[in-house]
């Protein structure tokens, strides 16, 4: 939206991130800070470290006044396990699959019943594809950003860099990955940065 000159576009970005702030999401507010503060340094370099701190503050301000916007408790909570289990089976981990299936095995009314994500992408890959997982996804998530750094002197580039940064950190306390809409997003940014970035 941002890269248009028209002024319906204008308007659809604001309204965009008008319903970000409507999420009462700090994973997603995180997210739009960063991609954000990323957006303006390739564009103005001299203006990130403004936006960069006020992002910071607003996150911490939210977090600070609306603590139930991320559950600290439960994420707490399910890391912990996730935790214990990656450290069961750490080279391999569990399988694709099994936080769900052992979701299933929760009672109801316990703190994490329902809970069939780790609410951290990362943790989530450690405990299900280990350390071998992992070390995979890491060389993915280089390899791609690479490929996103190359093209930020293109306009497109900045934007694709932008949604990886978004996945990237929505991953800390969210489950983009498992959730179809922002996955098909996230891949057609990290292909799209691959082929742009060779020509």
């Amino acid at each position: 939206f941002l890269l248009q000159t028209e002024r319906f576009w204008k308007y659809a970005a604001i309204i965009t991130i008008i319903l970000i702030g409507c999420t009462q999401s700090v994973g997603a507010y995180a997210a739009m800070g960063a991609s954000l503060a990323y957006g303006l340094w390739c564009w103005k370099p001299r203006l990130v470290f403004v936006y960069g701190v006020a992002g910071i503050l607003c996150v911490g301000l939210a977090v600070w006044l609306l603590p139930c916007f991320l559950n600290w408790e439960g994420r707490e909570r399910m890391w912990t396990t996730c935790w214990q289990m990656f450290r069961l089976k750490p080279i391999t981990g569990w399988g694709p699959g099994f936080l769900y299936a052992w979701s299933q095995t929760i009672p109801q009314g316990h703190p994490l019943f329902q809970w069939r994500h780790a609410h951290n992408e990362y943790l989530q890959v450690a405990v299900e594809q280990g350390i071998i997982g992992l070390g995979f996804l890491g060389w993915v998530l280089t390899t791609t950003w690479q490929r996103a750094w190359a093209a930020r002197q293109r306009p497109l580039g900045i934007v694709l860099g932008m949604m990886l940064i978004v996945g990237a950190v929505n991953s800390l306390v969210n489950f983009p990955a498992h959730l179809i809409v922002c996955s098909s997003l996230l891949l057609v940014a990290a292909c799209s940065c691959w082929i742009i970035s060779e020509g």
